[in-house]
């Protein structure tokens, strides 16, 4: 897996419940750029975890970086969806969205490189009201579209 994703750059999209990916294999944590921990955890010396969920819930979604081409053309939101606390988060990553949801972490639409493969990840998306939100799909659709791009340079 290693040469996949760390020397052949495959496009990689993490959505939602894929935050909780193999939880005991760090390298989905250094792909993804962030992970959901199922217990208090150890990285780079310093303490994370255990995460939290929260859902039903409505998300404000605030647009960090409006020029981005994921979010290019997105004004902030709100959403019914699930929130995520306590969760590790990559310090390189790069935030496009965040929320100041009180039982949520900030982080909650970002993009990382991770070698070469670039990353888009993005927390909402648990059930319909994310898929059926118009914002939701666009961030979704541009997100697919940008990180196809990144993989072909």
């Amino acid at each position: 897996m290693e040469k996949l994703w760390g020397e052949e750059g495959i496009a990689t999209v993490m959505l939602h419940h894929s935050l909780i990916s193999h939880p005991e294999f760090p390298l989905f944590r250094e792909l993804y750029g962030a992970q959901y921990l199922l217990k208090e955890t150890e990285i780079n010396g310093r303490k994370y975890g255990p995460s939290t969920y929260l859902h039903p819930t409505d998300v404000n979604i605030y647009i960090v970086e409006r020029e981005h081409p994921i979010t290019a053309g997105i004004s902030d939101f709100t959403i019914n969806d699930e929130v995520f606390k306590n969760v590790y988060y990559n310090p390189h990553i790069d935030v496009l969205a965040r929320t100041d949801h009180p039982q949520g972490d900030a982080p909650v639409v970002w993009t990382w490189r991770y070698k070469k493969t670039p990353v888009f990840g993005m927390i909402q998306g648990d059930a319909g009201g994310a898929f059926n939100d118009p914002n939701y799909r666009k961030i979704f659709y541009q997100g697919v579209r940008y990180i196809v791009e990144q993989a072909k340079k």
